[in-house]
């Protein structure tokens, strides 16, 4: 429980903006399928459960942060559906605008106005 606790307090300093959160699964013929006192399937789900809602509180954090700057960033676009094109910013934050065409590998100016806590959402400048 200790190196759990850890492990989640260091990812909550961080701030990981993308955690990938799985538990150990045993494997046959390794030699940490055989070792003593395995942690019990319940707490292992359990404390993968509780990892990953930090790291999506983490990351609503950190978009409602970019979003509350109310500066304009740049944006690569990469791709296009259904009236949206989605791109990233150099800092890895995705972001959505309405638009009405692709605008595949352009670099375009965005204001971000608000996040649903796993992209931003913006208008093009």
């Amino acid at each position: 429980e200790e190196e759990f606790l850890d492990t989640y307090d260091i990812a909550k300093q961080i701030s990981f903006l993308h955690m990938h959160v799985f538990p150990y699964s045993k494997r046959e013929g390794t030699p940490a399928a055989v070792m003593p006192n395995q942690i019990p399937q319940q707490v292992k789900k359990c404390r993968a459960a509780r990892l990953s809602a930090a790291a999506a509180e983490i990351r609503h954090r950190i978009l409602e942060k970019k979003v509350n700057a109310a500066k304009e960033c740049s944006v690569l676009f990469e791709t296009y559906a259904d009236g949206m094109a989605y791109g990233h910013t150099a800092d890895f934050i995705e972001v959505a605008v309405s638009s009405d065409i692709p605008m595949h590998s352009e670099f375009r100016n965005v204001i971000l106005t608000h996040t649903d806590g796993n992209i931003c959402f913006g208008n093009l400048i």
